[in-house]
This record gives structure tokens, C-alpha cells and sequence, in this order.
């Protein structure tokens, strides 16, 4: 099924991203909408009414839908409510973002310092990977370690000094 505006991200939650559903157990799906699309757009709501009935004839099971906006999403992230930390936690990614993912967007594009604390451990770990490539002459797999070993550090870099970091696959665009 194509969206028009495609959701931001759709999460499948609850008992049956756990495995702990019984046969009558409802299937919870999140979709945060865009916030440039109107909750009462017609055509928004018919394809998620449509996506429900897909979900219904795929398992057997109805389809709890729970919607929010890009932007009342990322409040209650901000806010650390209790179904951000059961999507971070227990949901099966399905389309777009991770719960991980958008928790940590701001609506500017950014990362908030506070949600990446792995990334000086990635940094070691990946410089640590490329030193050990060059002896055995994997060239490509030492450029590739010492490459995202720095991009990570500069995550650390930025995360540090300015509290927020790009989001991007351009890595140019850092704050």
C-alpha cells in the first residue's frame, strides 16, 4: 500500500511485537501523521482506514490504530512518556523512522544530546576495527572503520559543544 503523503514512520507495538498476544488479542499499530497534513484530510484518514483493513485480513486480527502528529510525537519524547519508551523498547520497526530514531529528532532536523550515549564506545570500536584491518591488508575495511569511527566521533564532538547534531546522511551538515 502507498501513502500519499507517505507516514513519517509505522511502528507495530503492544502484545503482538512482544509474541505475548493471544488469537483474540488486537494488532496496535502506530503512524504518526506529517504535521503539514490535516487530521481530518479525508484521504489520510481512508488510507489508514484501508491499512486497517489490510492488517485485519493479514492476521486475522483488528487493527488498533493510534495516531499522532510528527510534532505531538516528538512532545511526548521530549516529555518521556510511558508509550515512547514501550516503542523504543518493544515495538517492530515497519516503515520509515525507528521509535529510536524519531524520539531523538527535534522538529529542526536535530539530535538531542542526551538520547546517543553509545557513540564514544562506536567511535573506539570502529577506529579499534580499522587498526586491526591494515595489518591483514583490508584496505577498504580499515578506510570503512576509520571513516565511521569519525563520524561518530564527531557526533561526539558536537553532541558536547553545541548539544545537537545533524540527522543527515550529509555528515558536512553537522550543526
Amino acid at each position: 500500500m502507498e501513502w500519499d503523503p507517505p507516514p513519517p514512520a509505522v511502528w507495530l507495538f503492544g502484545s503482538a511485537a512482544r509474541a505475548d498476544g493471544t488469537v483474540r488479542s488486537d494488532t496496535d499499530i502506530l503512524v504518526p501523521w506529517p504535521d503539514d497534513v490535516d487530521v481530518a484530510d479525508e484521504v489520510w484518514a481512508q488510507q489508514f482506514t484501508d491499512f486497517g483493513s489490510d492488517v485485519l485480513a493479514w492476521s486475522g486480527n483488528h487493527c488498533e490504530r493510534v495516531e499522532f502528529s510528527e510534532s505531538e510525537f516528538a512532545d511526548m519524547a521530549a516529555h518521556g512518556e510511558r508509550l515512547v519508551a514501550e516503542l523504543r523498547r518493544d515495538s517492530i520497526h515497519l516503515a520509515g523512522d525507528t521509535p529510536y530514531e524519531r524520539s531523538r529528532r527535534r522538529p529542526d532536523g536535530h539530535v538531542t544530546r542526551d538520547r546517543d550515549p553509545g557513540a564514544p564506545r562506536k567511535a573506539a570500536e570502529f577506529l579499534e576495527a580499522a587498526r586491526a584491518a591494515l595489518p591483514l591488508e583490508l584496505d577498504n575495511a580499515a578506510a570503512s572503520g576509520a571513516v565511521t569511527s569519525g563520524i561518530n566521533a564527531k557526533d561526539v564532538v558536537c553532541l558536547v559543544e553545541t548539544r545537537h547534531t545533524s540527522n543527515g546522511d550529509d555528515h558536512r551538515l553537522a550543526v
